[in-house]
């Protein structure tokens, strides 16, 4: 199964095949014809309309009837014929779901309308109608509705039709006999006085042929014309897919890249986030749209640069921001000017990248180089050292229990053994952060480590004049898996600190509270003295091994407080300015998690 660190680039990479493989346009597509009978449809009903208005204001105005034996009922069936006819099509455009049917839809059509306009055009004086030109009118319609055929097949069946009506002029007198014989009423026939002004069978003759010129005239050129018109289609769709592909291409090389990417106008008002800009800004300010927002708002060092006028090339800087779960993000960002085609500066290009993993290795593993080192210097120390260290010890009170000492002498003596035990202390603190023992994670509750550890340091040389208050408003989850063992030595280890920074009469207080640090559930234990406080340039340092500001201090407590807390899963954040007492938050996880394990066995 594909890891969801290499989906991304798989899409790109699909993408950019498809964008580079070419295409075949065979021709039209469904939506095409659907459309373009539509077209045909409407045009249609609204020529019809326009037609029948125009006979009849004629008709009144020059008292001058077209239409054959003074009847206007000819004109209301084709016209009413032509309308539900055109509800048809629009229904057939909806039913029918194939390509092949709707070309059968087509030529229906358009038969159909060489037989309306025959119609139009044999109750309208034959072939010497005004309305022969219709026949052109279809021709041309076939030539956009149907493949290249469509244009002369209609102008073969538009010459058939104008020959049948030649032959039903030529022989007209015999057709209106063979018409009444059937019944047909005197009104719908051409009255005699019409059909003198009728052309002679050579005007007959003379209109047929011209127009059948005129019919393949018009289907040829329109034929032409109509190819052209499908191969500049097939060449718009192939430009419109080749967008569409490079589109898709461009979506997916911006929505898969692992920095976020923000465009801003001149004013700084952000004008596009790609999907790792939003999650970066909704991180640092959740609930707020991006778009139309001041980046300056949510990145006040950018003020700076963007009030530069000036800046017309990339610059690059790295800063560090917190967002709302306190946890503080390392980012190095680049900007740079974003121009159109002739150079105009239209905004600026911002790239940040969250580099905070890279920093956290890059600390770990100086850490770890660092405790390789002191691992070293720690096992040749317990070798080199300890053990001469219990010899001379043991000497010494051997020889103080059982020789006759003055005064002087017993003193210097306890002053060996006092300093002996002073180093020996010393050099198992060194041991116990450079090689800290196995923890065992059993649930626990802290509220009662708090009790039992503060009670025991009230009676401590170090709480003497100070008061040691608990609050015992204690949070809705108290317990955690933790090593009992190594948290009630962070606690004292820091209880410690904070009796060595009060001063008597000052306070010492403790809490217990639960927090939601990047997605997990912690239980924070906080000591808070109201003490000297630690200076700004010592706030970052305190944690370093070997670091101390006190007078005879190893520098190892709180980077072995540190340590077991790392090896929880868990965090340590400090507080403090000179003079204003310091406040120590250790947050553990409730459940134990794989972190510490793999951290201890680094």
């Amino acid at each position: 199964m594909p890891s969801t660190t290499t989906r991304p680039l798989r899409n790109i990479h699909l993408a950019a095949l498809d964008f580079l493989r070419p295409r075949r346009h065979t021709g039209e597509t469904l939506e095409t014809i659907v459309s373009r009978l539509k077209v045909v449809v409407f045009v249609r009903v609204v020529a019809v309309t326009l037609l029948a208005v125009a006979v009849l204001l004629l008709e009144v105005r020059e008292a001058h009837h077209l239409l054959a034996g003074n009847s206007e009922h000819f004109l209301y069936f084709i016209t009413t014929s032509i309308y539900l006819l055109s509800l048809g099509y629009t229904l057939a455009l909806r039913v029918l779901k194939t390509i092949a049917q709707q070309r059968i839809n087509a030529y229906v059509q358009v038969s159909v309308d060489i037989i309306f306009v025959a119609l139009l055009v044999c109750i309208t004086n034959l072939t010497d109608s005004v309305f022969v030109f219709l026949f052109s009118v279809v021709i041309v319609s076939a030539s956009i509705l149907l493949p290249r055929p469509g244009a002369m097949v209609a102008a073969t069946l538009t010459t058939i039709a104008l020959l049948t009506i030649a032959l039903i002029q030529l022989n007209l007198t015999e057709v209106q006999s063979f018409l009444e014989l059937c019944g047909v009423r005197p009104e719908f026939l051409v009255r005699n006085a019409e059909a003198a002004l009728l052309s002679s069978p050579t005007g007959v003759l003379y209109n047929l042929g011209l127009n059948t010129i005129a019919f393949f005239s018009i289907g040829l050129l329109a034929t032409h014309l109509a190819g052209q018109l499908t191969r500049a289609q097939v060449v718009i769709q192939e430009k419109r897919d080749s967008l569409h592909q490079l589109q898709t291409l461009y979506r997916h090389v911006v929505e898969s890249l692992p920095v976020a990417l923000i465009t801003t106008d001149h004013a700084g008002l952000i004008t596009f986030v790609n999907p790792e800009g939003q999650s970066l800004i909704s991180a640092l300010e959740p609930n707020a749209p991006p778009l139309g927002r001041d980046l300056r708002d949510i990145f006040p060092g950018l003020s700076r640069i963007l009030a530069n006028k000036r800046v017309h090339c990339t610059e690059h800087t790295e800063t560090t921001v917190q967002n709302t779960a306190g946890r503080r993000l390392h980012l190095r960002w680049t900007i740079a000017p974003l121009e159109s085609d002739d150079e105009q500066v239209l905004g600026h290009v911002f790239i940040f990248q969250d580099i905070t993993r890279f920093i956290q290795m890059e600390a770990e593993s100086k850490r770890v180089d660092r405790l390789a080192t002191i691992g070293q210097l720690a096992a040749g120390v317990a070798h080199e050292i300890r053990n001469p260290l219990a010899s001379i010890s043991g000497s010494i009170q051997l020889l103080r229990s059982t020789a006759e000492l003055s005064t002087d002498e017993r003193r210097l003596m306890d002053i060996v053994v006092r300093e002996t035990d002073n180093l020996n202390v010393r050099i198992t603190e060194l041991l116990a952060y450079a090689r800290p023992k196995e923890m065992t994670r059993l649930p626990c509750d802290l509220s009662e480590v708090i009790l039992e550890t503060a009670a025991v340091f009230k009676h401590d040389p170090r709480a003497a004049s100070r008061e040691v208050v608990v609050s015992e408003d204690w949070p809705e989850v108290t317990r955690a898996e933790v090593d009992e063992g190594g948290v009630r030595r962070v606690l004292w280890n820091l209880l410690c600190n904070a009796g060595e920074a009060t001063h008597p009469g000052g306070t010492i207080a403790l809490r217990l509270k639960n927090l939601l640090y990047e997605g997990v559930l912690h239980v924070v234990l906080e000591v808070e003295d109201n003490g000297s406080g630690i200076s700004e340039s010592d706030l970052g340092r305190v944690v370093e091994p070997f670091y101390t500001t006190k007078e005879g201090g190893t520098g190892l407590g709180l980077a072995t407080a540190q340590r077991v807390v790392e090896d929880h899963g868990g965090f340590m954040q400090i507080k403090s300015a000179p003079e204003r007492g310091a406040r120590f938050s250790i947050g553990l996880p409730v459940k134990g998690e794989s972190n510490g394990e793999d951290s201890r066995r680094r």
